[in-house]
């Protein structure tokens, strides 16, 4: 039969993983979720890195012209799947390629490891 969905043994890996994380959680404050804090980071980001400021831009542009339904989504050009923007220039937001996820990692290459 199983344990049941929640367990509360204390000796199982699913019990000990709960407690672990809801220590990590208590003594690791997830400062991200402070609103605040995370618009000074923003601000200071879009302030400092024209590179951040150039993607964003052509982010938020290439997303509004989807949402007024001025740029119908497209499949991927690979594989027909459901697509999101790629963009091979960023300054010139408007002339996007339709990309699946698999496709898109494929382009930008891994994620770099930490």
């Amino acid at each position: 039969m199983g344990r049941p969905a929640t367990c509360s043994c204390g000796i199982c890996h699913k019990c000990k993983q709960r407690e672990y994380m809801r220590s990590y959680y208590r003594e690791n404050k997830r400062t991200y979720l402070d609103k605040e804090k995370a618009n000074a980071r923003a601000r200071e980001r879009w302030g400092n890195d024209p590179v951040y400021r150039a993607k964003k831009m052509a982010r938020i542009l290439s997303g509004q012209q989807v949402r007024r339904g001025k740029v119908k989504s497209e499949p991927c050009i690979f594989c027909g799947g459901r697509a999101v923007t790629h963009h091979n220039d960023y300054t010139k937001p408007y002339e996007r390629v339709w990309l699946c996820p698999q496709h898109h990692d494929i382009i930008h290459g891994p994620l770099p490891e930490s």
